[in-house]
């Protein structure tokens, strides 16, 4: 039986959602665990990740991830995450959950980022509530942006 009209564009739409939906559930699964920082690199000067704490990195669990020190961690640090792997570059955006804990609307870093085996980068602008870079290359527009890349450690 072929589908046309409505019901056809309502089953297209249907099918497009669940695609996406898994989509977001598997990257949303390789994300998940800790990361430790290897480098940093802002507006075409690398960081000496030497300076910073030795266990510093991220936690990914479930939807919200921790930005710090991987020995101390605290759960009222955690912001949530919302990815879209079917973007181009792929999309993540933090939502800073302490902003709303007291009274703001939750200031957003719109970021991209690039998952590959152990390996982690997240391209980010250098401040809340700035536009999200286009590219992870630094020959383009986006000045301010910072690319943090981490290894899996669990």
């Amino acid at each position: 039986m072929l589908l046309c009209g409505p019901v056809a564009l309502q089953s297209s739409v249907l099918f497009a959602i669940g695609i996406h939906a898994l989509l977001v559930n598997v990257d949303q699964q390789r994300l998940q665990g800790t990361w430790r920082v290897v480098s940093i690199k802002h507006w075409k000067k690398d960081y000496d990740v030497k300076r910073l704490a030795p266990d510093e990195g991220v936690i990914v669990k479930y939807n919200r991830i921790y930005w710090g020190n991987l020995t101390k961690v605290d759960e009222k640090w955690f912001d949530t995450l919302r990815i879209d792997p079917t973007k181009s570059p792929k999309q993540i955006t933090f939502v800073n959950l302490e902003d709303i804990m007291r009274g703001g609307y939750g200031r957003r870093m719109r970021s991209i980022y690039r998952l590959t085996g152990g390996r982690l980068e997240i391209c980010n602008p250098s401040t809340y509530d700035s536009e999200r870079p286009v590219t992870f290359d630094f020959n383009g527009p986006d000045e301010g942006k910072l690319l943090w890349t981490f290894i899996r450690v669990k």
